[in-house]
């Protein structure tokens, strides 16, 4: 299992360090206390002959070998956990000059400067840094056996959050799983240079359904319902759409099994422009079953709290230190305006006529912004959040050069 490495290294070397010092200072207590806590004495041989706690840890961490290291870590009684962490940075500290001459040849771009589909991306180099911690992780697999997938708390409520109720053993497999061919995905699309070809869209359709089938070969048919449930796809787009939308499990379960059938009608990665035209073209009749399992009054809230303005008006709301409700209401006004605009635009009038009529909508929507927030501040500040909307509604003709 390959965890976040840059993130994860700098929490186990702190963990690491905790523990040192935590397992310095119980043998410190343990040895300057007598079983009645009287001090116990010691002998001048004792003082002479016995090595300092401090002494004893320079002993075990400059041992050549990594598994008399290991083993002299447990003969110290170091928990398992602080001995994977410490391990672990031991292990990676061996490749550190390995990773920085590696990540000298993808240098990071100077802030002013984007770095989006750069076609100068060494590819090749990435995908050298990514064998590279693999390589770490088979190493750690080797010296440590099971205890190199110690999870920390963080990491355990992750897992299941992610997986439920499936066994352990088998949630090691899924990792597997999802590792590999994320890599393999990974080279592909490096392979593409952004520049996606219709045979490039049957490799990646073929990897999905490879991966498929070795999901369905370890899984039971409940497992494998329990982790689309968390993981799909689709899972993942309606949960991300409870960001702000109050909703139960069971609407969840419903909106899910809505959106996964869509998507297995429709696709959703890898799309060809015709197929994105396609799937456009079907989204209305999602929305009408999406309110047909909710309800008019759940489907009102869903719409309005997954609009994509809802996070920055309810930001400002905040800052204006108004009741939350008015999020919705701001929402609604938005809402109103653009899809009247949006007729106005459908509309066969002739164009003056329009752009007076998108003039007239721009004003009455400010207007009830207005009375909506009470004062100039609120508005302000309101437009600097969310209010772009507003200027869009009729924006400035663009003049001919």
């Amino acid at each position: 299992m390959r965890r976040l490495p840059l993130v994860l290294a700098l929490s186990l070397i702190a963990n690491a360090s905790l523990g040192v010092v935590l397992w310095q200072r119980a043998a410190a207590r343990s040895s300057s206390l007598s079983s009645d806590h009287t001090p116990a004495p010691l002998s001048t041989s004792d003082k002479t002959t016995r090595p300092t706690d401090t002494e004893r840890w320079q002993q075990i961490s400059t041992l050549p070998d990594d598994t008399a290291y290991i083993a002299a870590l447990r003969a110290a009684g170091f928990p398992p956990e602080v001995i994977a962490a410490l391990t672990r940075e031991r292990v990676t500290a061996r490749y550190a000059s390995r990773l920085r001459e590696l990540k000298k040849q993808n240098p990071a771009k100077p802030y002013w400067q984007s770095d989006w589909y750069d076609h100068d991306f060494n590819y090749g180099n990435y995908s050298a840094q990514r064998a590279l911690y693999r390589e770490i992780e088979d190493t750690l697999r080797s010296l440590l056996g099971p205890d190199a997938l110690i999870l920390s708390r963080h990491q355990r409520q992750d897992r299941e959050r992610r997986f439920g109720p499936i066994a352990s053993a088998r949630i090691s497999e899924l990792e597997a799983i999802e590792r590999d061919y994320s890599d393999i995905g990974l080279q592909l699309r490096e392979q593409t240079k952004g520049v996606m070809l219709a045979s490039d869209r049957e490799r990646l359709a073929y990897l999905e359904r490879e991966k498929r089938a070795d999901l369905e070969r370890i899984l039971s048919p409940d497992e494998l319902a329990e982790y689309d449930r968390r993981n799909s796809p689709s899972a993942v787009e309606i949960r991300n759409k409870f960001y702000n939308f109050d909703g139960t499990e069971d609407e969840f379960l419903k909106l899910h099994a809505l959106q996964r059938d869509f998507d297995a009608r429709h696709g959703r990665d890898n799309l060809t422009g015709e197929q994105k035209d396609r799937r456009t073209a079907a989204l209305p009749e999602l929305a009408k079953q999406f309110e047909a399992a909710l309800g008019p009054e759940r489907y009102a809230e869903y719409v309005e709290t997954t609009d994509g303005n809802f996070r920055s008006t309810s930001a400002a709301v905040a800052e204006m230190k108004l009741p939350p409700e008015k999020t919705r209401e701001l929402i609604r006004i938005q809402r109103d305006a653009n899809q009247r605009a949006d007729r106005i635009r459908k509309s066969n009038t002739p164009a003056a006529e329009r752009s007076s009529e998108l003039t007239a909508l721009q004003k009455e929507a400010t207007e009830k912004i207005r009375a909506s927030l009470g004062s100039a501040e609120n508005v302000t500040t309101y437009e600097r959040w969310s209010g772009q909307w507003i200027s869009r509604l009729n924006p400035p003709a663009k003049t001919a050069r």
